[in-house]
Parts: C-alpha cells; sequence; structure tokens
C-alpha cells in the first residue's frame, strides 16, 4: 500500500472542507485541517533557531487547530529537525493520522495551492487534490466571510490569482470540480481515491457517520444541511457583478469547463457609482490587510487567537464573521484539547 501524503488544496469556498471530510471517512486516510505549514513557514524570518521554529510552530492557528494535548506535543513536534524542515509537518500529520486510527496521512489547507512546488520538492511522492468551483460562485460566497468580503474586484482578482499558481503543476495532481463531485460523489471518489492508491470504501458516502467533526467551530465551515439552515441569509449578487466577475476570472473558468455568463451592461451612472465603492473598498481592502500583516508577521511570534481574532476582524460585518459568543465558544473549544489525550 502506498504511504503518500494526500494535500487537497484549492481556493477558499472551493469545497476543501466537504472533501476532507468525505476523504477523512475513508478507514485508512485522515487529513488534518489546515495546518498550513508550508504558508507559515513563508512567513518566518529569513534566520530563525529551531527552537524558535518550534515555539512558532507550536504556537502558531494552524498548529492550534489540531488540538494536540499539551503532554503530547513531543510527539506531533518532536525536537530535533532544522528550522523549515518538512519532518515537522510529517510529525504533526502522522500524529494526527494515528490518533484517528488511521495508516494514511495528509492535510488539507487552501492556501497551499501557492506552495505546490515546496510541497512536491518535500513530498516528491505526494498526491496533491485540487478542488475546483466557478469562480463567481466562489467570489460570491467569498464575499460573507470576515476574511475575504471587502470587495468585489480585490476578491475576483484573488481568485484568478490563486487558479492562475496551480497551472504550472496540473500535470501532476488531480483536479475535481465541485459541481461534478456533488452531481456524481461516488465517481468522483473513486477518481481521486484511486489517484491517491487507496480501494474503494462505502464509507466515503456516508461522512456524517464516519469521518471526525474535528473542524472548528466557526460559521464559514458550516456544511451540513441543519448547520447551513441557521446561518444568517447571504446576500444576492446582481446579475451585473455576476459578469463583471466571470469577465475578470474568464481564462480561469474556460480553463475548468465553465461556460460563459451573458453580458449585463451598466449605465453611465452606474460604472461612476460602483467605481467610486471599488476605491473606497479597496482603500479598506489595503488597510486591513496592512493591520494583518502587522500581526502575522510580528516576531516573536503572536497567540493564536490574537492571528483569528485579527483576521475575523478584517471585515467583522460579514454575515459570517464570528460573533463574540461564537468566539467564546471557540476559545473553549481551542482551550480543550487535554480532554482529547
Amino acid at each position: 500500500m502506498s504511504t503518500a501524503p494526500v494535500f487537497v488544496v484549492g481556493v477558499p469556498r472551493s469545497g476543501t472542507t466537504l472533501l476532507r471530510r468525505l476523504l477523512n471517512a475513508h478507514p485508512s486516510l485522515h487529513l488534518t485541517f489546515e495546518a498550513s505549514y508550508f504558508t507559515l513557514v513563508r512567513s518566518l524570518p529569513s534566520r530563525v533557531t529551531a527552537s524558535a521554529f518550534r515555539d512558532a510552530w507550536v504556537g502558531s492557528l494552524p498548529f492550534a487547530w489540531q488540538r494536540v494535548p499539551t503532554h503530547e506535543r513531543s510527539i506531533a513536534a518532536p525536537v530535533g529537525p532544522p528550522p523549515r524542515d518538512p519532518r515537522w509537518m510529517t510529525a504533526l500529520m502522522a500524529y494526527c493520522a494515528r490518533r484517528q486510527g488511521k495508516t494514511r496521512w495528509g492535510d488539507k489547507s487552501p492556501f497551499h495551492l501557492y506552495e505546490l512546488g515546496p510541497i512536491l520538492h518535500a513530498f516528491p511522492d505526494a498526491r496533491v487534490v485540487h478542488i475546483v468551483r466557478d469562480p463567481v460562485a466562489v467570489v460570491r460566497s467569498q464575499h460573507t466571510v470576515p476574511w475575504a468580503g471587502i470587495n468585489l474586484l480585490a476578491t475576483a482578482v484573488s481568485v484568478r490569482s490563486a487558479l492562475d499558481a496551480v497551472e504550472p503543476f496540473r500535470d501532476r495532481i488531480c483536479e475535481v470540480r465541485l459541481e461534478d463531485l456533488l452531481r456524481d460523489r461516488a465517481g468522483e471518489l473513486k477518481r481521486i481515491l484511486a489517484f491517491c492508491a487507496l480501494d474503494w470504501s462505502d464509507r466515503v458516502l456516508d461522512p456524517e457517520r464516519y469521518a471526525p467533526r474535528d473542524e472548528p467551530p466557526v460559521p464559514w465551515l458550516a456544511t451540513g444541511p441543519r448547520e447551513r439552515a441557521s446561518l444568517p441569509a447571504r446576500p444576492a449578487m446582481l446579475p451585473v457583478d455576476a459578469y463583471r466577475i466571470s469577465r475578470i476570472t474568464g481564462q480561469q473558468r474556460e480553463r475548468y469547463g465553465y461556460a460563459p455568463l451573458p453580458p449585463v451592461g451598466r449605465s453611465a451612472w452606474g460604472h461612476l457609482t460602483r467605481a467610486v465603492t471599488d476605491v473606497r473598498e479597496l482603500c479598506r481592502v489595503f488597510l486591513a490587510l496592512a493591520r494583518l500583516r502587522r500581526v502575522v508577521y510580528r516576531w516573536p511570534r503572536p497567540a493564536a487567537l490574537e492571528v483569528f481574532d485579527a483576521v475575523n476582524a478584517l471585515y467583522p460585518e460579514a454575515v459570517l464573521a464570528c460573533s463574540p459568543a461564537e468566539r467564546t465558544q471557540l476559545r473553549s473549544w481551542l482551550r480543550s484539547p487535554d480532554s482529547l489525550g
């Protein structure tokens, strides 16, 4: 049986959480939740000691997502490897898989789609699965979350950039469209499991029963019908905005087989007001990202919850932003890993 790690990547809001849950229902495979190791490595100072690197890794928000009990952190993050060594990631993924009784391990981190070069260099036999969704639907969905929803233009450009980052690696990875996965779950999962050198298991069709529910309790990760029914209504997207996004991401939509949207025009006054709104919102985007960068790139590293609060504060009026009560629930969830051991 193959021991190659499995990495699920994709533009945020493309279905990576759903795909992770389906794959984690397999009896042999466990994917960590957004360990984001290679993204973290990029944010660290160029010179850092092994001890400082370990402190930054263990104290990071991605590591906190895994809820490793204090007395087991020497297993999930053993002392020894030099800074930026992939063995840090391997140790965490292997530990989390063993905790679930699984023999194959991997990770689901959306932003790792920018890190496919380092991932495939560190793990030459890795199986990378890239899930894709219509960019127009992705932008609409991202506009509901606190970390991406300020401006449609900026969001569309970021989606286009993310899909282009995957282009040089498409011959080495498996790609699946969310729309195809929802239409033919069994057929697409058979193709993915074959690519990952995993035997078929009917369990992947029943994640509610077989997959661990280990995602953080934040609104934007709700995937079940009951969970989603309790969320606030999502704002509608105007047809003219959908068409604008389809033009910005036109090459990428064509690449993945999405049909063009019919043209929708704006009046001269509409163009002017949209331009003024874009300028105002883009200024807010740059200021928000500058504040976030000051937190994320600070050294020594900030606490995990401080990073989460900075992300949630980017666009706090988003319909899926964490409320104070939900933030308290998350804090309690993060502080209870020792009950797992």
